[in-house]
């Protein structure tokens, strides 16, 4: 008895269960909403597939930009390499000829003191008749 009471409420809800899945369904409405689902979805596929061929195609020519800027960029670190080095080259000569000078100035100086060299207004004022 103790089955039974059991058994009848399993057995009553598997007929339910079972009478529910062999009745007719509202599947041909909710088809066409499936289908015109993936038909949308199909459409944004296209589009985003197109897309990410016109974006692999930009990135591409970005890719070649960046290289060609590398390549310039390189090519006017070497130029300003030559350059710092030509310009440091001037520099130095140009140390060197100030010091040069400098030595000869003291040179002369030294040459006028040992000579009573007088300045060129004495001269003049010494040749001028009074």
């Amino acid at each position: 008895m103790f089955r039974n009471r059991i058994l009848l409420p399993i057995l009553a809800v598997g007929l339910v269960g079972i009478l529910w899945g062999c009745a007719p369904s509202t599947q041909p409405v909710a088809d066409k909403s499936v289908d015109a689902r993936v038909t949308k979805l199909e459409r944004e596929l296209k589009t985003v597939q197109e897309n990410s061929t016109a974006l692999a195609a930009q990135i591409k020519q970005e890719q070649n930009r960046v290289k060609d800027v590398e390549k310039e960029r390189d090519d006017l670190k070497a130029q300003l390499k030559s350059r710092s080095g030509e310009r440091d080259a001037v520099q130095a000569q140009y140390d060197g000829f100030r010091k040069s000078m400098k030595e000869l100035i003291g040179q002369a100086d030294a040459a006028a003191a040992t000579l009573n060299y007088k300045p060129a207004g004495e001269v003049a004022a010494a040749l001028t008749p009074q």
